[in-house]
């Protein structure tokens, strides 16, 4: 930085030798000379010189393409920056279709509609043609890492960066997510204009409320709303129509209606009393990331864990487990090891995974809109778990069959729907999540960590699940004609039970804090999260600084 304020000095300098002119300094700050171009070409080269000492000029809010250096960070300081990590890893089509719409090289529409096309054609082959699986994804992953090599070097190129296509090559196969995360977090540095997911609109400036929310109807509302929330809720729609369309025309009806439990709960958490703290175009977002990015990210992870069980089973034994004319016998036989796997699924492949995939969705979600009171936060982690629980009862309800002889495939449906609508162990637990996220960033307590945050939702989720894997395995090693019904009763008293207590540890919490928060809060201001992030170290201290060093002279 101290090089380059020497540098635009000396060019300032010899413009104002040129020019004729005289350079006053006051002692403390240089005024700003430049050089008048004398021709149309001169005109072109010509650049406003800014000399200050300190600085004093604001910084525009758009920086320069060159980077005059290398990359600002490597590619494994992945965990360095939470947001583009986690969405790299995820849906990294999203993070790079907007890194390269804000540095200008291609827009999003472009990038992120080539990797549709690609993909899209490789699923359709492989629906025709199941044989084609391997050779498609052959095909499609080389010419995805060609093209995004290709644009890595247009980046390099326009920042002055040194490498070649090859290195490009090799990274993108190695570890795709690693890089298109430096690119993301190399936009952030020099203070590119953020773009949104999917459409690469730049929402910095845009006002997302409307004059009035407090009065304002549902469509003044929704009229403020995104062009990516909108395509949300068109694909949505597609969704529940292509349904209809390929299975049964009640689906409609069962979407729709798993749609009412979330709908009450946000009207009476947001719409009616706090839509003037946060635009409905975020909750619209986060109610999706819930629902497509966290799901998807527990899916793997708790797939991932559940290989553990080999760890307890033998390959042999998890058969007959899994085999419903074998597994009375096993379970009466084997009943303390099923527990035990029991216990570990409900605590840690189940609660703990989707508890911190659900907390991701506002840790690691970038929104124009701050969230800078703690009702902005609540509203965030209930919407964003409401999301998880919606798609998650698509899941049961689509997924059930038959759940009792006698009725039909519609009337099993409604009956799963009503049963896992009558226990919203999600919001409760996202709800205990923020008087976590409350207590850290509001009432400033530094020993509040994100175990601890964690930790009580876990303890509720996995409690609540255990108890019914308990239930189920008592009714598959035990029922019979005569007690079945009693299982599943004293299974849903229990469920019941454990909602309510959660539901009033929960408000209790809450209530105890609103009295503490109600003589005023301040908010942990960025530079400290950004602080604990890199570390109370002097290390961590000279990192901070150099990144706001390389912020001001961008």
């Amino acid at each position: 930085g101290r090089e380059e304020a020497s540098r635009i000095e000396g060019m300032a300098e010899e413009g104002q030798g040129d020019n004729g002119g005289d350079k006053k300094d006051n002692g403390e700050n240089k005024e700003v000379e430049t050089k008048q171009p004398s021709s149309q070409n001169e005109e072109e080269k010509a650049q406003p010189v800014v000399v200050a000492t300190p600085v004093v000029n604001a910084v525009p809010q758009q920086a320069p393409n060159n980077a005059g250096g290398g990359w600002g960070s490597s590619m494994l300081d992945c965990w360095d920056e939470i947001e583009t990590c986690w969405w790299s890893c995820w849906c990294s089509c999203l993070v790079f279709s907007r890194t390269y719409d804000s540095f200008g090289i291609t827009p999003t529409r472009k990038t992120l509609g080539t990797f549709i096309v690609l993909f899209g054609v490789w699923f359709i082959m492989t629906i025709l043609f199941p044989g084609t699986f391997i050779l498609g994804l052959i095909v499609v992953l080389p010419t995805l890492a060609y093209m995004r090599a290709r644009l890595r070097g247009q980046l390099r190129e326009s920042l002055a960066i040194p490498g070649d296509f090859s290195e490009d090559c090799f990274a993108h196969c190695c570890c795709c997510p690693c890089v298109i995360a430096q690119e993301a977090r190399q936009a952030k540095i020099l203070n590119r204009p953020y773009r949104d997911y999917g459409t690469g609109d730049d929402l910095t400036n845009v006002e997302l409320m409307p004059a009035d929310p407090d009065r304002a109807s549902i469509s003044a509302h929704f009229s403020r709303t995104s062009k990516c929330s909108r395509i949300l809720i068109g694909i949505f729609l597609l969704i529940v129509l292509l349904s209809a369309i390929v299975w049964r025309a009640d689906t409609i009806l069962i979407f729709f209606l798993a749609l009412i439990p979330p709908t009450v709960i946000m009207y009476f958490l947001y719409w009616r009393w706090h839509r003037n703290i946060v635009p409905l175009d975020t909750v619209l977002k986060l109610f999706f990331a819930g629902g497509s990015i966290a799901i998807l990210s527990s899916i793997v992870i708790e797939s991932l864990l559940s290989a553990l069980s080999l760890l307890i089973f033998s390959g042999q034994e998890l058969q007959q487990k899994s085999n419903p004319k074998t597994a009375p016998d096993f379970i009466r036989h084997n009943f303390a090891k099923v527990i035990l796997w029991d216990f570990f699924t409900a605590f840690v492949v189940a609660a703990s995974t989707e508890e911190y995939c659900k907390h991701m969705v506002l840790r690691a979600c970038w929104l124009p809109h701050v969230l800078n009171t703690p009702r902005a936060k609540t509203i965030a982690l209930v919407v964003g778990a409401l999301g998880f629980a919606t798609c998650e009862n698509f899941s049961y309800v689509f997924g059930s069959g038959n759940v009792l002889s006698g009725i039909s495939g519609l009337e099993s449906q409604l009956l799963v729907l009503c049963m896992r609508s009558l226990f919203p162990i999600h919001a409760v637990c996202a709800g205990l999540q923020a008087y976590g996220v409350i207590k850290r960033d509001f009432e400033r307590d530094e020993s509040t960590k994100l175990t601890h945050i964690l930790l009580p939702a876990i303890l509720l989720h996995g409690f609540f699940d255990f108890t019914q894997f308990v239930a189920m395995e008592t009714g598959i090693a035990y029922g019979n004609s005569n007690n079945y019904t009693t299982i599943v009763v004293v299974s849903v008293v229990v469920a019941v039970l454990i909602s309510i207590c959660g539901t009033v540890a929960m408000f209790w919490l809450l209530s105890m804090q609103s009295r503490r928060l109600a003589g005023g809060w301040q908010q942990v201001q960025d530079e400290e999260v950004l602080e604990a992030e890199l570390g109370e170290n002097e290390e961590g201290d000279q990192n901070l600084h150099e990144l706001e060093d390389i912020t001001v002279a961008s």
